[in-house]
């Protein structure tokens, strides 16, 4: 699908739908979406984001729309998305859509990145949900598991999620594995020092970078 070279003159480039709920900013899928459109915009491919309001707009990320209303239940604010979308799906030769966002688009070719499985993160929570929150949650499973069975192409962003998804039926066609970005990661003599952190009184540890979420389960690593 994406050629790992340049594009030579005259090779079609592709213009390529984001279908995400958060903008650029900080975030799992925000970031992964933001590091995907800056390593495909040197083979010539053009972007637009189609998202709701959430974080500063960058330049360099194009918005195609910004829904600045954000519906209470997780399938009404893909269908919102969707019908923005749906309005300009001729003019884009691939989306890519972070979950179940690209669920209502009216496109042949519709790529799903599944970042985690509604379920799976139920099922890691020591301390479980609520009845509600559990309904709900299998409620968005269920969704998810549609829209991927329904997407051009399934992707997911680790191994482990490859194994979860297939054990639920999932579709699966990619999973790309775990890794470490080494131009934004690199060796430094004294890390606490250049992230600005009181020290720790050891030279070991580990660095987390996201949401302090209960199903990130942390204290695993203590």
């Amino acid at each position: 699908l994406f050629p790992n070279r340049p594009v030579k003159s005259g090779e079609p480039r592709m213009k390529i739908a984001f279908l995400t709920p958060y903008g650029p900013g900080l975030g799992g899928m925000e970031v992964f979406t933001e590091r995907l459109q800056r390593a495909l915009t040197p083979f010539g491919h053009t972007f637009e984001w189609f998202t709701f309001e959430h974080s500063k707009h960058q330049p360099e990320f194009k918005l195609g729309r910004v829904l600045s209303f954000l519906p209470h239940r997780e399938e009404l604010k893909a269908r919102a998305i969707a019908r923005v979308f749906n309005k300009r799906a001729k003019e884009f030769d691939v989306v890519i859509a972070n979950d179940y966002f690209g669920m209502y688009a009216n496109h042949p070719r519709v790529i799903m990145v599944t970042h985690g499985y509604y379920p799976d993160i139920h099922a890691s929570m020591p301390k479980g949900l609520s009845f509600f929150k559990r309904l709900w949650w299998g409620q968005l499973g269920t969704i998810q598991k549609k829209a991927m069975k329904k997407a051009w192409k399934s992707i997911t962003v680790s191994k482990r999620n490859e194994r979860v998804l297939m054990q639920y039926g999932c579709k699966v066609d990619l999973a790309i594995p775990h890794g470490i970005d080494t131009d934004f990661f690199s060796r430094v003599s004294n890390p606490l020092k250049k992230l600005n952190v009181p020290s720790l009184g050891t030279d070991s540890f580990l660095l987390f970078v996201g949401s302090h979420a209960p199903w990130k389960n942390t204290e695993m690593v203590e």
